[in-house]
């Protein structure tokens, strides 16, 4: 069998310099990925330290609601507070890859 081929402008490799989007500036992509990720584990960290309230029920479309609940304050979080969190994460970010 021979593996279908494709032509080389598929595989484009962005270099380290490449221009973000227009509409996402780089450090908002970078504060809310970094915060958004770090509020996201500790409030699942939170969930299983905690066990079940009574409040959630153990089916699985209240565990969907419970996740997309803590997704959506994570995201809150990361957007009034990751900036704070990750100023000095965001430097060596930007050091090392040119970008400030």
């Amino acid at each position: 069998m021979q593996a279908a081929s494709l032509p080389p402008s598929t595989f484009q490799l962005q270099s380290p310099t490449a221009k973000p989007p227009e509409d996402l500036s780089t450090r908002e992509a970078f504060d809310g990925f970094v915060a958004g990720t770090l509020f996201r584990e500790m409030l699942k960290s939170l969930r299983t330290s905690t066990g079940d309230t009574p409040y959630f029920g153990n089916g699985q479309a209240d565990k969907i609601f419970r996740e997309r609940l803590d997704g959506q304050i994570a995201d809150d979080m990361a957007a009034t507070s990751g900036k704070t969190i990750t100023q000095d994460l965001y430097e060596v970010f930007g050091n090392q890859t040119g970008t400030k």
